[in-house]
């Protein structure tokens, strides 16, 4: 079994969504990785996230020190 990183990038207020995700994108593509998934998470009290999941850990930490630099991404499995 293998296993994906997940990182959890924060929407920051007063942002557009459609730029951050443009950015994400963008930054993505320029470097060659190919993440397993995009979603975005509606949390509590309004707030959004999106849960980027990648298949290599050092592709995760380089995202992450991109876009999520005060969260750390999390280990997730794919259902059996």
């Amino acid at each position: 079994m293998t296993s994906l990183i997940c990182v959890r990038v924060e929407h920051l207020n007063g942002r557009s969504v459609g730029l951050h995700i443009s950015d994400m994108r963008t930054w993505v593509d320029h470097k060659g990785i190919q993440p397993k998934e995009f979603k975005a998470i509606t949390l509590p009290f309004g707030g959004v996230a999106f849960d980027v999941e990648f298949h290599h850990a050092d592709q995760a930490t380089l995202f992450r020190a991109a876009f999520a630099e005060s969260s750390l991404p999390r280990a997730i499995f794919p259902p059996a």
